[in-house]
């Protein structure tokens, strides 16, 4: 069978029988994958702390075999504890499972997403590194959006192609804004309102404190 060596993140770990637990992994070279730890929870020599959130490790895995969807985790060692910083804050905590549970629901099974894995190990380098913030949350929402190919148009009208005239407003069933000329209906956006989330969409994460929204 299979082996593969990948670097990963831990994104959800559910107790299974007595001993084991079923780990749902967001890996840099396959995607996101579910893999059983056998003796996680008897004993901590083979896999240490690294079975814990926010930890970036490399994993060494065994395929499934014919049939078989779980892939087998031999070992986990740890690259970078971005835990750290973040387990120590309640609210920091909230926000970065927030992120994993997000990046978990919306990354694909099975494929390669380089972009994604980058993309959520730095918002949870730039949480880590100061307060917890809106801004910082919003910019993850809208860049995932965009590395998943479901970035809302901002910059454009989705009807006439044109840039949004005043009162514009967000439609979530054309895909982004509306102007006000092609009688959009959805939800009314100011113009300062629509500022910040094109700085959010385009602005690297470890700037993204530095935008201030209401």
């Amino acid at each position: 069978m299979e082996r593969i060596t990948t670097l990963a993140l831990l994104a959800q770990s559910v107790d299974y029988g007595e001993v084991d637990r079923i780990c749902t992994l967001l890996t840099r070279s396959k995607g996101k994958l579910s893999a059983i730890a056998r003796g996680a929870r008897r004993s901590r020599k083979r896999y240490g702390g690294a079975l814990s959130l926010f930890v970036v490790g490399e994993a060494a895995l065994q395929a499934p075999g014919r049939g078989g969807e779980l892939y087998s985790l031999e070992r986990f060692e740890v690259r970078q504890d971005l835990g750290l910083e973040i387990s120590s804050d309640l609210a920091k905590m909230a926000h970065g499972s927030y992120m994993l549970e997000l990046a978990r629901e919306m990354w694909p099974s099975g494929q390669a997403e380089p972009c994604l894995f980058d993309l959520l190990c730095s918002a949870l380098q730039s949480l880590g590194s100061g307060p917890p913030a809106p801004s910082l949350l919003r910019a993850f929402e809208l860049q995932l959006l965009s590395a998943c190919g479901l970035a809302p148009a901002l910059d454009r009208c989705t009807v006439c192609g044109s840039p949004p005239s005043r009162s514009p407003c967000f439609s979530i069933g054309q895909g982004g804004v509306v102007c006000a000329a092609c009688g959009g209906q959805g939800i009314p956006l100011t113009s300062p309102a629509l500022a910040a989330l094109l700085d959010l969409q385009r602005r690297e994460l470890g700037q993204a404190r530095a935008i201030q929204v209401d």
